[in-house]
């Protein structure tokens, strides 16, 4: 999926006013570029729209079900918390610029308790400016960015409705694959 250009108007509204799912620790606003801006919108478009379906809790099992074979009723609350916070605008996930060094080259990386003791996701600061080592291919598209928070958000997810345990496989990627690219679960299941 490519996203379309977004104004530098709608880019800084995006960042500066009401509460995101994306909530970005820096307190220089003018540091988040357009295309992270963009990107922030269209993840949180994509999320709300995959968590208001009306099948939300089955596609959450299917991607996150932790090994378990059937949902546990601490799942289910798990879920369903999730679920209700994200209808009243309430969910949020931490997201912190980092350097390329810190994150060992990785474009983004989550841990469920970041710096703060909350769960973070941490974005390459060095990839999202086309710095340092990234130099030569440039700053990060708004598209890249995208797919790098809808999988990082998944692993998040993950962490939250599987407290303490790990769905097998790089549901991350499978999130943003799904989420995304409106990918069948069975095309890549390889990932799991």
């Amino acid at each position: 999926a490519v996203s379309k250009p977004v104004s530098d108007t709608v880019a800084t509204t995006a960042v500066d006013s009401g509460t995101h799912l994306f909530d970005f620790a820096t307190l220089n606003i003018q540091a988040l570029s357009s295309p992270l801006a963009a990107a922030q919108t269209q993840a949180e478009k994509l999320v709300t729209e995959f968590l208001s379906q009306s099948d939300a809790r089955e596609q959450l099992f299917a991607l996150f079900d932790g090994g378990q074979s059937t949902p546990s009723e601490a799942w289910m609350q798990a879920t369903n918390a999730l679920l209700a916070s994200a209808q009243n605008g309430e969910t949020s996930i931490r997201v912190e610029l980092r350097s390329s060094a810190e994150l060992q080259g990785a474009r983004g990386a989550f841990v469920a308790t970041g710096t703060t003791g909350e769960p973070t996701i941490y974005l390459n600061a060095d990839w999202l400016a086309g710095s340092g080592t990234w130099s030569t291919l440039g700053a990060a598209d708004s598209a890249s960015i995208t797919r790098v928070l809808m999988e990082e958000l998944g692993h998040g997810l993950d962490a939250q409705l599987n407290a303490g345990g790990d769905t097998a496989g790089d549901e991350g990627e499978i999130f943003s694959r799904i989420v995304i690219d409106s990918a069948n679960p069975l095309s890549v299941s390889y990932l799991s």
